[in-house]
């Protein structure tokens, strides 16, 4: 059975460069490992392959466009869809990766996604409801760091264009209330040096 490490924290908390140092240290040490990022879609990539296919890839891209513009700009249709496929793809992982041997490295565990809800705008309350009922990982990691450092982390990402050290404070505020919600199993300054943060993890995931 997988044993799944949820890692969560604020755009630019050095959760992608930790969790390849973590990947590595344990296949080093010789454990069985997987990599898992938010949006490598195990089942909505086929199901998209499918509607290329079907429709033709202009019109499967345009879909895919829509659903992840939409959600980014609040359109209500399109968030709806998009949250709702992501968390349906999300829920068939975890049962996937609980069926797989080894450890699963999740680069940013699905909580983190009620922390955009309301920067969004976003007030569909059965989908929110659904977010906050997802299953817990084995092990639930905070990754923290000062907001300033996040923000300087992220300057030049046009993801990130329009957000200024308030959004950072406010995102680190609401992953600090979903760590306390979902009790989690470690909070870790993220802002250390790669080897000592890779360590803890390290040791938290062997214990």
């Amino acid at each position: 059975m997988g044993r799944i490490i949820g890692l969560s924290g604020v755009d630019g908390s050095g959760k992608t460069t930790v969790a390849t140092s973590v990947v590595k240290q344990l296949k080093d040490k010789g454990y069985t490992v997987t990599y898992h990022h938010e949006i490598d879609f195990i089942f909505l990539k086929p199901l998209f392959r499918f509607v290329s296919k079907t429709v033709g890839r202009h019109q499967a891209e345009n879909v895919k466009e829509n659903l992840i513009i939409g959600a980014e700009n609040g359109s209500r249709i399109w968030a709806d869809m998009y949250y709702i496929l992501v968390w349906l793809d999300s829920l068939l992982a975890y049962i996937y990766f609980k069926l797989k041997k080894g450890v699963i490295i999740h680069d940013r565990w699905i909580y983190d996604f009620t922390t955009f809800f309301d920067h969004k705008y976003y007030r569909n309350r059965l989908i929110k409801k659904l977010y906050t009922i997802f299953p817990s990982p084995d092990v639930y990691i905070l990754l923290t760091v000062p907001e300033d450092v996040a923000l300087k982390r992220k300057e030049g990402d046009i993801a990130h264009i329009d957000h200024d050290i308030n959004y950072y404070k406010s995102m680190a505020s609401k992953a600090l209330e979903n760590a306390k919600k979902w009790e989690c199993d470690a909070i870790i300054d993220a802002s250390r040096p790669i080897q000592d943060v890779t360590d803890d993890i390290f040791t938290i995931i062997t214990n």
